[in-house]
């Protein structure tokens, strides 16, 4: 079977989920080292909640792969986003409170590793179901060029980030500002993602409704009798009494039923 080409839009958005996450994690690498020198914080330490975020990304990304699988890549991608957008909210706020001598730097220290604990954990949903959306929508011939050009997105979201982050240094904001910057561009991809990205839920597959399917269930006798079920082979709807059926003892009903219309009449 060939796999119809992934649409330019369609790629673009999944590009752009990659990108924007590697660019505000890497902002964010930028102008934390100097906002931890302000708050009070020894450099170690700031390394220290980076390594533990990115631990805690190596263990969760084969978890959200297999639940891709089940709830579909683009769900996936916006829990990705979700937590990255939250996380950098989140990362912002404390980092403001602290420069301002609103909480001491152990409150700080212990806060942001907690916010970054949610980009660790949530954030890491993104990169397997965007490379699964990627290889499910493209044929055998196009597959590796789409990937790797996928993942060219993190490699020139390292190189955007420390490069946009000082035009985010504002004012009021100060090193809190590119946190605040990112977190706003990953809410404007995530609707984004949600509105122009077809839905991919295996659940949400099966185009025969109750109402059909209590039909072919009965079995009209006035029904034609090569009207077919407009569902995917091997897959499981409900009937009208509530009990999965699979759809091939649906199809050998339908088909018993016949023969007895046949040998009655």
């Amino acid at each position: 079977m060939t796999v119809p080409s992934l649409p330019r839009r369609e790629f673009g958005l999944v590009f752009l989920v990659l990108l924007v996450t590697a660019a505000g994690n890497t902002a964010l690498q930028s102008v934390l080292p100097a906002a931890g020198r302000e708050i009070g914080i020894p450099d170690m330490l700031v390394a220290l909640i980076f390594s533990f975020s990115a631990a805690l990304w190596t263990i969760s990304a084969p978890f959200w792969a297999r639940q891709s699988d089940r709830r579909g890549r683009k769900a996936l991608m916006l829990v990705g986003m979700a937590g990255f957008g939250v996380s950098m909210l989140l990362c912002a706020l404390i980092v403001l409170a602290g420069v301002d001598g609103l909480i001491p730097a152990v409150t700080v220290f212990v806060l942001f590793a907690s916010a970054r604990s949610i980009f660790g954990i949530f954030g890491s949903a993104s990169n397997p179901a965007a490379q699964a959306y990627v290889a499910n929508h493209t044929s055998e011939a196009e597959r590796t060029n789409g990937l790797a050009t996928l993942s060219s997105a993190f490699g020139l979201g390292t190189i955007l980030g420390p490069a946009v982050a000082p035009f985010f240094v504002l004012p009021l904001l100060g090193l809190s500002g590119p946190m605040f910057a990112f977190s706003l561009i990953a809410l404007a991809v995530a609707v984004a993602v949600a509105r122009l990205l077809p839905d991919d839920n295996p659940a949400h597959r099966v185009a025969v409704t109750v109402q059909e399917l209590g039909r072919a269930v009965k079995h009209d006798v006035g029904a034609e009798p090569e009207r077919a079920l407009d569902v995917g082979a091997g897959e499981r709807v409900v009937d009208d009494h509530a009990h999965a059926v699979p759809v091939g003892d649906v199809a050998r009903r339908r088909d018993v039923g016949h023969r007895q219309h046949r040998i009655g009449g």
